[in-house]
């Protein structure tokens, strides 16, 4: 059994946990604090609305007319534990701590105000503290079938008192039934819209602390919103997802929230890690199972992400729910990794996830351990250090005080296949400087260069996808004197990066071992083209092309001169090209940009083949060796078409397949002759379309691609130009069959247009008739088939190899039998022909 990643399509997805009204489920009220408690068996005001020990979907088993939770018995907590729980802290304070009780069920409604899921240390009135550990996020249930009522005491679990104006309702029904933003109260018939829901952009109510609309400028909602209630998830698949944002009151009165929904079968394993700047704001992640029940958190750390790890333990979908405990603005991105445990012969080792643990357990420190965080750096020089040790779910810190205005490089090598490593650079306020997170497999080391403008730096080992893995670091710090810099320095990270727009930015210099980083906005649905002039005679850079976190989206590395990205972004953002040596030198340089309100087509190796007058040549040597020829990476643009030349001879058989996959437009086809007059015209096949045409005229002909879709279209095309053999096409069929009377080889022999080749043997007494057809099977696959004189198949060779073999000795009933060499699907193909006549 092997462990694969798959890709989970994306789903309609519904949770239901119990019934409230017209509701499918409770969820988590967006609230300026929590309910308060009221009368009978209920969720207690103070006690977090996610309490784990609430039953899915089902009512509480507390019967409802027993005591409240403040006439329980004191020695025991809300949820019915006996026990004390052995995980609340009490400081040592002057005064007494609060009881357990206390802390989880009041005794004050203001004790746990303002404070959501995870929330601890909370100071409750009267001066006393309770300590709290973090309590994971569950649905509360309602146990009522409606929660309208006059007063908020009247109200049953699961009730919430959004506007505290006493107008009551269960989570996620409307209260009021009001549905809109404005709207008035059924009752009171004012406009106030304290017991509505909450407001959406364009909410004009005087009474909010800040308007929506100021909020929605300051933090605008992502590509997945709205997505703020376990009713409401957004559908994923596994992958990265950036550009996200939990949008905050800066006031903290309203709390943005963020759930996903992703499928999961039996055994899979997901990972999934929120990246996000702790010095901005703390994001806490949650793992929920289909019922509802919290599988997996990450809460309470100090780093700039939060991971969790789990293995399914049922089919369904599963619920990862993001939120900021301090409740202020946090951008963040996604990354989601699901691994499938596919059983490949019959047998399913349950052990295996378990042997994983097993290994992580034993991954052995090496001599920096412990550096897992950035408060514990191992303090590094110049000095390289080999065979260090990364294991997975871990990372290792390192700090380094090179001279201000010195040139600093740091590379970590490893083995890719083995385990993907990155590496991030932050100052001494903990800011992120710099990042090299590439994912190319082939790339088997991480890269930082910069120019040193202080004495302290701090730099991260780590995998965004918990693998662990050996490598080695090597530190080097170089004097940049003797290198005059441009006026736009210091730009050698993100944070000092140097904005551009569209026009040509001149008179810039790259130094040795430095790096140039720019930053140019754009809009969803522009073209983007940044081209890096240089000569490479002075010196060769390299560019690349990535987000504010880090994730590569295009790079230019030639050798020759200049380097060009061509991107097309779909989001508004801000990106970054980085300009680096590659040799070490000090280069002269220009950055030109343009932005175009459509995408811009990429060129390919052909450009520029745009009329008939200039196309690309295709001869028998460069590109069409023995007539054939496959050209993939190849791209077409509206108003930029496709021109290609070849020579054919009279009789020769010209055949072209275009492939390609665009939903909103398709490609068009046209050969003309030496005269520019049309030939062949394209049909349609199953993926693209194809031309076959055999010529009567020696000469130059030209093929035409065109489309008309406003962008690129990717395609690959394959060109065939087939000699008919010394038989003209003459033996198509059975009944043109050439005979063969001896024994013979043909060297040069050819299925052309897709006809077929028929040879007759007229066997005597004893004799034995071989036939073997060799051909180059990466072009295609020649099938052997013989045949007797009604037209049954006798024997056939049909393997997928480069040589078919077929042996037969006479019979009386069939002493003539038919050899039939047919191509699959009908390809032009040359072949070698021998054929032995044995008495």
């Amino acid at each position: 059994m092997r462990a694969l990643v798959v890709s989970i399509a994306l789903f309609s997805f519904a949770l239901s946990f119990a019934a409230c009204g017209d509701v499918e489920g409770p969820g988590v009220p967006v609230t300026d604090n929590d309910p308060p408690a009221s009368d009978g068996d209920q969720t207690p005001a103070d006690e977090d609305p996610f309490d784990g020990d609430q039953p899915d979907g089902d009512q509480p088993d507390a019967d409802l007319d027993e005591d409240p939770p403040d006439e329980a018995d004191e020695d025991e907590i809300a949820d019915g534990d006996a026990e004390e729980d052995p995980d609340i802290i009490r400081p040592e304070t002057d005064e007494e701590p609060a009881d357990e009780e206390d802390c989880l069920n009041g005794p004050d409604a203001e004790c746990f105000e303002n404070a959501g899921p995870g929330a601890s240390g909370t100071r409750c009135s009267g001066d006393r503290l309770a300590f709290c550990e973090p309590t994971v996020p569950e649905p509360p249930v309602c146990v009522t079938s409606t929660c309208h009522c006059s007063i908020i005491d009247d109200c049953e679990m699961g009730c919430v008192d959004d506007g505290k104006d006493g107008n009551a309702y269960c989570f996620g029904d409307p209260p009021d039934g009001d549905e809109s933003d404005g709207d008035e109260d059924e009752e009171e018939g004012d406009d106030d819209e304290s017991d509505d829901d909450p407001p959406t952009d364009g909410d004009d109510d005087s009474d909010d602390n800040e308007p929506a609309d100021d909020d929605a400028e300051i933090c605008p909602d992502d590509g997945f919103e709205p997505n703020e209630s376990v009713h409401l998830p957004a559908a994923i698949d596994p992958g990265y997802y950036e550009n996200l944002t939990i949008c905050n009151h800066f006031n903290g009165e309203e709390r943005d929230e963020d759930w996903f929904a992703i499928s999961l079968e039996t055994g899979d394993e997901i990972s999934a890690i929120v990246y996000f700047n702790h010095n901005l704001a703390n994001l806490d992640l949650f793992l929920l199972d289909p019922g509802g029940d919290v599988v997996a958190s990450s809460a309470g750390s100090f780093s700039d992400q939060e991971t969790v790890h789990y293995a399914a333990a049922g089919a369904g979908a599963h619920i990862l729910y993001i939120y900021a405990t301090d409740r202020r603005e946090a951008p963040y991105s996604l990354d989601v990794v699901v691994s499938a445990w596919l059983d490949g012969d019959e047998e399913i080792v349950i052990e295996e996830p378990e042997i994983e643990k097993e290994e992580i357990e034993i991954c052995p420190d090496d001599a920096f351990e412990p550096n897992d965080d950035k408060f514990h750096p191992t303090p590094v020089s110049v000095i390289p250090y080999d065979g260090l040790i990364l294991c997975p779910d871990n990372e290792d810190h390192y700090s380094v005080r090179p001279p201000v205005g010195r040139i600093v490089e740091i590379q970590i090598d490893f083995a890719h296949l083995e385990g993907d490593l990155d590496l991030m650079l932050y100052d001494r306020n903990g800011l992120q400087r710099q990042t090299s997170v590439s994912s190319s497999p082939t790339q088997n080391y991480e890269k930082l260069r910069f120019t040193a403008d202080d004495d302290y730096y701090t730099f991260r080992v780590y995998s965004r996808v918990h693998q662990g893995n050996t490598y080695d670091l090597k530190l080097s710090v170089a004097p940049s004197a003797g290198c005059s810099n441009d006026i736009w320095e210091p730009n050698d990270d993100v944070f000092l990066a140097t904005p551009v727009a569209a026009g040509e930015l001149e008179g810039l210099v790259l130094c040795p071992f430095d790096l140039d980083v720019f930053a140019v906005e754009v809009q969803g649905g522009q073209g983007l083209k940044l081209e890096v002039l240089f000569s490479a005679a002075e010196g060769d850079l390299d560019a690349v092309l990535h987000t504010l976190n880090g994730l590569e989206l295009a790079s230019s590395t030639s050798a020759d001169d200049n380097e060009i990205i061509i991107y097309n972004p779909e989001t508004t953002q801000t990106l970054y090209l980085d300009v680096y040596s590659v040799d070490g030198v000090r280069t002269p340089y220009s950055l030109r940009t343009t932005i175009l309100d459509s995408p811009i087509c990429a060129d390919d190796v052909f450009e520029e083949n745009d009329s008939q007058a200039s196309p690309a040549v295709l001869d028998g040597v460069t590109h069409l060796p023995d007539g054939y020829g496959v050209f993939s990476n190849l791209r077409i643009c509206t108003d930029d078409p496709d021109w290609y030349r070849f020579t054919l001879k009279r009789n020769d058989w010209i055949s072209a397949t275009v492939l390609y996959d665009s939903p909103t437009s398709d490609i068009y086809m046209t050969i003309y002759d030496p005269a520019d007059a049309p030939v062949a015209y394209f049909t349609e096949i199953p993926g693209g379309i194809e031309a076959k045409k055999k010529v009567s005229t020696a000469g130059d002909y030209t093929l035409l691609l065109r489309h008309t879709d406003p962008a690129e279209i990717p395609y690959q095309m394959t060109l065939s130009i087939c000699t008919e053999d010394v038989n003209q096409g003459v033996n198509e069929n059975l009944y043109s069959a050439v005979a063969l009377t001896q024994s013979v080889t043909y060297p040069q022999m050819a299925i052309c247009g897709g006809k077929d080749d028929w040879y007759s043997v007229n066997l005597g007494f004893g004799q034995t008739a071989t036939m073997t057809v060799d051909f180059n099977a990466d072009r295609g696959d020649v099938d052997l088939i013989l045949y007797n004189g009604l037209g049954q198949i006798i024997k056939q060779s049909t393997s997928t190899g480069g040589v078919e073999t077929i042996s037969y000795t006479f019979t009386p009933a069939f002493p003539s039998v038919y050899f039939r060499v047919t191509s699959y699907g009908k390809r032009d193909l040359p072949y070698q022909l021998t054929f032995t006549l044995a008495p």
